[in-house]
C-alpha cells in the first residue's frame, strides 16, 4: 500500500447519529467486554489471548494513517515481507 487510505473523506465525525439503533447496542456490548475481562482474569497468561488483538489495532490504525504495516512487524518478529 503505497498511498494512504481515504476511508471516511469528508463523512466523518458523522453530522448525526441514529441513536435510537445505536443505544439499545451498548448494554450487550458492555456486557460482552466484561465477560472478556473476565474470562482474561482467570487467564494465568493472559497476555496469550490478549496479543492478537494487539496487534490487530496496531496494523488496522497504521492502515489508518497510511503507514505500511503487517502483522509481524507489529509483534516484532521480523517478516520477509
Amino acid at each position: 500500500m503505497s498511498t494512504p487510505v481515504q476511508y471516511h473523506e469528508g463523512q466523518f465525525p458523522p453530522k448525526a447519529l441514529d441513536w435510537e439503533r445505536l443505544v439499545p447496542l451498548i448494554g450487550p456490548a458492555n456486557a460482552a467486554v466484561a465477560r472478556y475481562d473476565g474470562m482474561l482474569a482467570a487467564i494465568p497468561n493472559a497476555h496469550v489471548l490478549l496479543s492478537p488483538l494487539t496487534t490487530q489495532e496496531a496494523v488496522l490504525s497504521s492502515r489508518i494513517e497510511g503507514t505500511p504495516s503487517h502483522h509481524g512487524r507489529s509483534s516484532g518478529v521480523r517478516s520477509p515481507w
